[in-house]
């Protein structure tokens, strides 16, 4: 994929997740308990999931010398799985201090901070 592709997509997902955003501050009507239940398991998913993904970054990493991975390069595609791989890593790391983040704010706040959420 080249370069303006992988741009493109970007730009697609961050309208995407704009949408999501700025439709659940605009037509959620969801009460303040309800928020922070939700940030909890969306904070405790993006941990999960980020502990997996690093694990696999691992054992990827650690598979350098095997035929597969060899190939991978030749063709430029270990690159763009790694570039992925850490991009995914750093938004759900994000997500993950936004919504533990939602957990402690005000409640008058806490859905602006749960949009944030959303969005990431």
């Amino acid at each position: 994929m080249t370069t303006l592709g992988r741009q493109m997509a970007l730009l697609t997902r961050l309208l995407l997740s704009a949408g999501v955003g700025y439709s659940f501050e605009r037509w959620s009507n969801v009460e303040a308990a309800q928020i922070y239940s939700a940030t909890g398991v969306v904070a405790g998913v993006c941990a999960t999931l980020l502990g997996f993904l690093i694990a696999s970054v691992a054992i990827i990493t650690a598979l350098v010398e095997k035929t597969l991975i060899a190939n991978m390069k030749k063709t430029g595609h270990y690159k763009v799985l790694m570039d992925e791989a850490f991009l995914t890593c750093a938004l759900l790391l994000v997500t993950l201090a936004i919504s533990t983040a939602a957990l402690v704010v005000a409640k008058d706040s806490v859905k602006h901070v749960s949009t944030v959420t959303a969005f990431f």
